[in-house]
């Protein structure tokens, strides 16, 4: 049984090792914070400092980003505060990709930092430096806010089919059922009580374990690969 459970395990690594070669790494420069990445919220509502995510699903991809920068961006000890642009929706693919940056523009003096942040204009560029096409749009609200609720914004701006509006599929699919066990009535025999064979037992283990995997996170998949590679 221990080793139909490993040749299992076996099945499992592979299986996160063709997820982890699929996946895509983007990266930014510190001068852009990441808000929302393909619907959901990246960091907190106050502080975003990720410089580097895994897009896990080849394909299409959405992510939203703000530029915030200092001011005095030639002398580091010039603090003349910190200028933002509204949140920018990038859509873009990924298909054979296996990293994709956002490419630092040239900014010098506080009057560029400040024309930019009034309209930036994104470069993405794959591992091989190529050029990777994009489609831009800001998600733009009007008045001064304290927080955004950006998932929210996201989902109300690609129901309104904006230009870089990603289409989600409507197809919804379905968490497998669990079988209906029903009870003997009085009058049906009781069938004599088994022992579930060795295959058997085997078989609902690994079913078991697919089902949970599929059910994890990107985070959760990866750490579970550590661990499986471990006991191998």
């Amino acid at each position: 049984m221990m080793k139909r459970f490993k040749q299992a395990m076996v099945f499992i690594v592979i299986s996160c090792s063709a997820f982890l070669a699929s996946a895509t790494e983007f990266k930014v420069p510190n001068i852009y914070e990441i808000l929302v990445v393909n619907g959901q919220e990246s960091g907190n509502a106050f502080f975003k400092n990720d410089r580097s995510i895994t897009l896990a699903d080849e394909g299409k991809q959405q992510v939203v980003l703000r530029f915030a920068a200092q001011r005095g961006v030639v002398n580091t000890e010039d603090m003349r505060g910190i200028a933002k642009s509204q949140p920018i929706v990038l859509t873009f693919s990924t298909d054979g990709l296996s990293q994709v940056s956002v490419e630092k523009p040239h900014l010098y003096t506080a009057r560029s930092v400040d024309k930019y942040a009034k309209n930036p204009v994104f470069t993405l560029v794959d591992q091989d430096g190529k050029s990777v096409p994009l489609v831009q749009d800001e998600l733009f609200k009007e008045g001064v806010q304290l927080t955004r609720d950006y998932e929210q914004e996201v989902k109300a701006y690609n129901q309104s089919n904006g230009i870089a509006a990603l289409v989600m599929s409507e197809a919804v699919i379905e968490p497998p059922k669990a079988p209906m066990v029903t009870e003997p009535t009085e009058a049906a025999a009781s069938p004599a009580p088994s022992t579930p064979s060795s295959a058997t037992t085997t078989s609902s283990i690994f079913e078991m374990t697919q089902q949970t995997f599929t059910q994890l996170s990107d985070a959760e998949k990866k750490a579970f690969l550590q661990w499986a590679v471990g006991q191998m």
